[in-house]
Formats: structure tokens, C-alpha cells, sequence
């Protein structure tokens, strides 16, 4: 077997170089192609969204993978999807005035097991520039956290100082609902002057306590541990406990642990004058460390986190027509296309969407708007669009036209049907191809009429007729005597001359 030699490796090798410069293009298309994409789940429907006569259209969409599959994305609140959204009809782009995610679900961070731990030092009695001890302004900070609180949450509030250190933080229970944790703040004991800052070992228990739950629940939970103090290590005076951590050697064991508890985070926050608080010591045994100065600072810190936003795998929305009714949409086939901007910064779009009207009439409503939609449409700053001449003039003009074709059909129509009934008043033209042999001219003078028979006069002729006196005598006349036949009677006689 003949063996490659060097110069015939470097050309192959630079080969595959190009190769993989010339692909990157379609890596980074198919990059992009991972986006979601937005199907419509149902028909276009066109919606009467009374008092205003301008019609509207809802649209409802899934958001799905570049595969087809259910795609969960993380949405914005309805107050504000609408300004994401985007309907394009041609070269009009259109925003909704009304959207709201369909089969949302609130999306859930992680559970957390958090012990707090509060100095209760006699300094913590020492008053702030609003009035508030450092003391009262801790409490109010811890009470701002649980306007956080999620379900599945654990959090054990302690205080310490320089005695019974372990007997307090020891005995703290880990309480799983808000009202809980409340009673526990509400039942943090008063600072007293005597009271010294074992500092080290609240966070060398603190740490042993939460690493025993960690034991009980591996790595279902978030463990965090919180120390606020105002001042620095202040151990071995008369009455504290006896091994208390202090010096540099109790520092090194409170850093050593928390480098052995990494999965814990450390939190210290110092609150008061920064002249008192040992920042130096409290930056090298935590993982996170802030200073407070006041009470607003401190509240600001313990301020939840907005809740993470819902995830939903479908959305609904509703526009107005471009057109200002449905005359306009008569005959008329939409093709509209949906866009929107999804707080990671993505777009996701449609393909065409089609809606069609009749050929022949206006196209009828399909749906009314929900009270929703109607109070946002009723809301949004371009519900009420201004009347224009054209807005005014226009049921004027229709109410003029309908008018004049009532008047014609009224008063002109007759006389072109019933002309007779009209002479006198109204004599029609003759018309040229007519010759004057061919017309009828109108009688000079009324037709005398026959003397109607007695007993069949009208009312004056009879009262000016002699009338019959009771002697007079009624003559018979036969059939055959008088002087009108029937017409079978004759008949009968011409086939007897037969």
C-alpha cells in the first residue's frame, strides 16, 4: 500500500477548510429556521362589533416548531401582546386593538428553601433618617419579600446575637405558606443593649442548618442563605456563649465552608453606617454581597422579582377592517399575513391567510364581539376615526336618490301606464310613425245612451218616470212572442230548415 504523503495531506486538509466555509451559510439558515411559526387554528370570521358600524375580524393562531409540533413561548401580559402584533393586508399594515393568548399557563421558577438570619445586636435599635430603627426597617424589608412568596416555597426567619446562638437558629422551623412566614417576622425578638454580633457562627450554623435540608431533598429546591447586620464579629464578652468563632481563624472556617456548601448560596447584606459594618470580612465568606445605608435601599433589595411571564401555545386577536363597512367588502378575497415580536427578541410570522366574500351582496356577519373585544375596542385611541365630508354627504345622497325614484314611480309612472286617465291634464305627443288616418281622435260629444227598461233606473230617471198605479194590469208575454231569442233557440231553427 502506498502511504499519502505530507504534501497531499495539507492539500486535503485545506479542501475540508473551504468546504466548511462554503457550508456555514446554510448552518446559519438553518440557525434560523428553528423559529416558530404561526398556523391559524380556524377561519377568519368577520365580527359585528356594535355601535360602530366599521366591521372587524378575529383571527385565532397556534405557535408551532419549524416541524409542526406545539410550541410553549413565554408571552407577554394581553394589556400589551396587542402592540407585538402586526396584520398586513396588502400594503396596510394594521396593529389589533384587542389579543389574548389562548391555553396560557403560568410559568413557575424553580421552589426555594431560604433562611434568613437578622441581627438583633443592640445597635439594631439605633434610628434611620426616616424616623424608623434599623431594627423596624429589617422587618419591613422581609415583609416586602413575601409579596413574592410562590407556592412550594420554604423560608425559616431567625434573629441572633452573641447568646443561645445555636438554641435560636437550631429551633427555626421552615414554614410553607405566607401567613406562616408572617407570624415568624411578627415573632422576631426586640434587640437589647446588651446583645453582641456573633457573626461568624450565625453563618457557620446557618450553613449546617440549610446543608441539612439539602440531605432530606437533593436538588428539588434553590438553598439560600440571607445575614443582614449592621455591624462587624463582636464575641467574647461577659455572657456570650463559650466557641463562638472569632479572629481570622473563625473567619477561615466560615470560608471554608461555604466553599465546601457551594450549592448553597450566600447572600450578607449590611444595613446602617458602612463605618460599623465589617465589608471587607463579609465579602470573602459570601457569594453575594450588597450595603444599605436606609430603609428604602434595603426594601428595594428584598423586592420580589416580576412573576415570570405566562407561556402559552396559541393567541387570538381582532383587528378593524381597513374598509369603513361591509359595502366595501363586497366581492372581495383578503389574503393577511400575522407577524409578531416575541420578547426574546425573535419574530414569528404566518403564511397567507385568506378570507373571501360573496360575489354577489354584502358579505353577512359571522360572530359578534365578545365584551372583551368590544371594551378594547372601545378603549383604543382609533375606535372613534373622525366623519369626514365624504362620511356625511354619502346618507344624504342615498337618501336623496331614494326620494326622487319614489316621486317618479308616484306621479310619472301612472300616466305612462294609464295615459286615458290623464287626458285633459296630461295629453301624451303622437308619435311620428302613427298616421292621422290611423288615430283615434277623441268624441266630439258624449254618446247618447239607451232608455234603460223600467225597474232599472237609477234614482233620478225613476223619479222622473210615471209610476205604475194599482190598477194597472200585468200583461204575460210568451217566450216565443217576444223579440230576442235565446241563442239555442236559434240554433234549433236553422237545423230544422235543414
Amino acid at each position: 500500500m502506498r502511504l499519502l504523503g505530507r504534501p497531499h495531506f495539507e492539500r486535503s486538509r485545506g479542501w475540508r477548510v473551504l468546504l466548511g466555509l462554503a457550508l456555514l451559510p446554510l448552518c446559519a439558515s438553518g440557525g434560523t429556521a428553528q423559529e416558530g411559526r404561526l398556523i391559524p387554528t380556524d377561519k377568519v370570521s368577520m365580527l359585528n362589533c356594535d355601535p360602530f358600524t366599521v366591521p372587524c375580524f378575529r383571527v385565532r393562531l397556534k405557535v408551532t416548531d419549524p416541524l409542526g409540533g406545539p410550541m410553549a413561548i413565554a408571552l407577554p401580559s394581553d394589556s400589551e401582546l396587542a402592540n407585538t402584533l402586526r396584520v398586513t393586508i396588502g400594503d396596510q399594515e394594521i396593529t389589533p386593538f384587542f389579543a389574548a393568548s389562548v391555553g396560557q399557563t403560568q410559568q413557575r421558577g424553580p421552589s426555594r428553601t431560604i433562611l434568613f438570619l437578622i441581627d438583633i445586636s443592640g445597635s439594631m435599635n439605633k434610628p434611620l433618617e426616616s424616623g424608623e430603627t434599623r431594627f423596624q426597617a429589617a422587618k419591613a424589608a422581609l415583609e416586602e419579600y413575601l409579596q413574592g412568596f410562590q407556592e412550594g416555597d420554604r423560608v425559616a426567619i431567625a434573629a441572633f446575637q452573641s447568646r443561645h446562638v445555636q438554641e435560636g437558629i437550631d429551633s427555626a422551623k421552615f414554614a410553607t405558606s405566607r401567613e406562616e412566614v408572617q407570624r415568624q417576622i411578627e415573632a422576631l425578638p426586640a434587640p437589647e443593649r446588651q446583645n453582641n454580633t456573633a457573626l461568624y457562627s450565625a453563618f457557620d450554623l446557618g450553613l449546617d442548618k440549610l446543608e441539612g435540608m439539602v440531605q432530606g431533598n437533593p436538588g428539588s429546591s434553590e438553598y439560600q442563605l440571607y445575614v443582614l447586620t449592621d455591624g462587624e464579629n463582636d464575641v467574647g464578652n461577659r455572657g456570650d456563649d463559650p466557641g463562638l468563632l472569632a479572629g481570622d481563624d473563625g473567619l477561615k472556617t466560615v470560608e471554608s465552608k461555604v466553599h465546601a456548601y457551594s450549592h448553597i448560596q450566600v447572600n450578607a447584606i449590611g444595613f446602617g453606617d458602612t463605618r460599623e459594618v465589617d465589608e471587607a470580612a463579609l465579602k470573602e465568606i459570601t457569594n453575594r454581597y450588597n450595603m444599605f445605608t436606609d430603609a428604602a435601599g434595603l426594601k428595594q433589595f428584598f423586592r420580589p422579582l416580576k412573576p415570570p411571564p405566562p407561556v402559552s401555545k396559541g393567541l387570538q386577536l381582532t383587528f378593524k377592517s381597513p374598509w369603513s363597512d361591509r359595502a366595501w367588502l363586497a366581492a372581495r378575497t383578503l389574503h393577511l399575513r400575522v407577524s409578531m415580536q416575541v420578547p426574546a427578541g425573535a419574530t414569528l410570522g404566518s403564511e397567507d391567510i385568506t378570507w373571501s366574500a360573496p360575489q354577489m351582496g354584502q358579505p353577512l356577519y359571522e360572530g359578534k364581539c365578545e365584551p372583551a373585544e368590544g371594551s378594547a375596542l372601545l378603549n383604543s385611541t382609533a375606535a372613534v376615526a373622525p366623519l369626514g365630508w365624504p362620511s356625511i354627504l354619502r346618507p344624504v345622497g342615498v337618501f336623496a336618490l331614494l326620494a326622487v325614484a319614489i316621486l317618479l314611480l308616484w306621479f310619472w309612472v301612472p300616466r305612462l301606464v294609464w295615459p286615458e286617465g290623464y287626458w285633459g291634464k296630461f295629453q301624451p305627443q303622437p308619435v311620428a310613425r302613427w298616421t292621422p288616418a290611423t288615430m283615434v281622435a277623441p268624441q266630439a260629444a258624449p254618446v247618447a245612451k239607451r232608455q234603460a227598461p223600467p225597474g232599472f233606473q237609477k234614482e233620478r230617471e225613476a223619479a222622473q218616470a210615471p209610476q205604475r198605479a194599482p190598477a194597472d194590469a200585468t200583461r204575460v208575454v210568451p217566450i216565443n212572442q217576444m223579440g230576442t231569442r235565446t241563442r239555442l233557440e236559434l240554433r234549433r231553427a236553422a237545423d230544422d230548415k235543414r
